[in-house]
């Protein structure tokens, strides 16, 4: 709930409208859109910590709390790149690296609009800590990764995430004093 309020708060912020009278819709796939704006926007929250991206371009963000990771899911759901490359890391970078991949994954879902309703072995991401984050592979399509822009989020200890948007040229700002105080994001 607190998140939901600061996310209104900084998107009256961001569009220059109180933030009561902002008015929400549900896109095709279900993603939450502003009514009457150009503003575009994605919220992420994972155990104390919630993030927000807002641009005027689609945009995604993930975050995730730092756990162990059970690598069936990956084998389930990741590309053959990311599976293997998941099992060719020591134990101990295992789950850092499993977040980074998921992370990138799911936000750039999110920047679709689709979610998990896409699959998410129809394409890859980088995710050793040595390698930028790129979308490296996309099925069926030789230039889909060129035009994508991945953004890595390192929030503290125990926690990371990404933000994604099929554009190039954008960055992420962090906003620690702004109108919704907290772990927030704008991409320009």
């Amino acid at each position: 709930m607190v998140a939901h309020g600061r996310l209104r708060q900084f998107l009256g912020w961001a569009t220059g409208k109180d933030p009561a009278s902002i008015g929400f819709v549900t896109g095709a796939h279900g993603k939450p859109e502003l009514s009457d704006a150009a503003v575009q926007f994605s919220l992420s929250h994972s155990g104390p910590v919630a993030a927000a991206a807002v641009a005027f371009f689609p945009i995604g963000i993930d975050i995730e709390m730092l756990d162990s990771v059970n690598l069936r899911v990956a084998d389930m759901y990741f590309s053959p790149a990311e599976r293997t490359g998941l099992r060719n890391l020591p134990a101990a970078s295992v789950s850092p690296a499993f977040l980074r991949c998921w992370t990138r994954k799911e936000a750039l879902l999110k920047a679709c609009g689709t979610g998990l309703a896409a699959p998410l072995d129809s394409f890859s991401v980088s995710f050793l800590p040595h390698e930028p984050p790129r979308v490296t592979w996309v099925a069926d399509d030789p230039t889909g990764p060129d035009e994508w822009e991945i953004c890595h989020l390192d929030l503290g200890p125990s926690c990371l995430g990404a933000v994604a948007a099929r554009r190039k040229g954008w960055g992420v700002r962090g906003w620690s004093d702004g109108p919704a105080a907290g772990t927030n994001l704008l991409a320009t």
